[in-house]
């Protein structure tokens, strides 16, 4: 019989370390919805050629991470340098005001940068009391909310799942190659 529960990532706070074992679970299913994928799928843009590639949302799942760990719940004004290389392209493109596209990346690189961006946030978690987990933090950009990091994790998950449903849509939509 299969079990299914939540226990929390040893090392952590359990409080935390639940939180963290279902930000595992997504990025599990992001990475099994996208293992194998070829090229042409990475960068096929939908049938009418307007949608996010699913290469787009694997940068974007990826960079929205970073830039929620360290300007909203660290407070620091930009991302490390050494995680900032990783993200060469603009979020938004100003022309649009939609995502930047982003085409003829490699599966392999995409993997990586969600796995390095992943390994980050694990550590820098484990500093995370269970006070700071709880604790409200000022939006760093414009001030307009606060929000707790326990909150913006929940938010996290829900952003990287929404995403899963756009690429298994986009897999499901694709016309056979031939």
């Amino acid at each position: 019989m299969k079990r299914y529960e939540v226990r929390p990532l040893p090392g952590y706070d359990p409080v935390i370390g639940r939180w963290l074992w279902a930000m595992q679970e997504t990025r599990r299913r992001t990475l099994r919805l996208v293992e194998g994928m070829d090229q042409d799928l990475l960068d096929w843009e939908g049938p009418d050629g307007r949608e996010n590639t699913i290469g787009t949302l694997l940068y974007h799942i990826a960079e929205v991470e970073m830039a929620w760990l360290w300007w909203e719940m660290k407070g620091h004004p930009g991302m490390p340098p050494e995680i900032e290389k990783d993200f060469p392209f603009e979020p938004v493109d100003p022309e649009t005001g939609l995502l930047t596209r982003v085409r003829g990346i490699p599966l392999v690189e995409h993997v990586r940068r969600l796995e390095k961006g992943r390994k980050v946030f694990l550590e820098e978690a484990m500093s995370f009391s269970e006070e700071y987990w709880r604790t409200p933090r000022l939006d760093a950009e414009h001030g307009a909310y606060e929000a707790t990091p326990e909150w913006m994790l929940f938010h996290l998950i829900g952003h990287e799942y929404e995403h899963n449903e756009q690429i298994s849509s986009l897999k499901s939509r694709r016309p056979p190659t031939r």
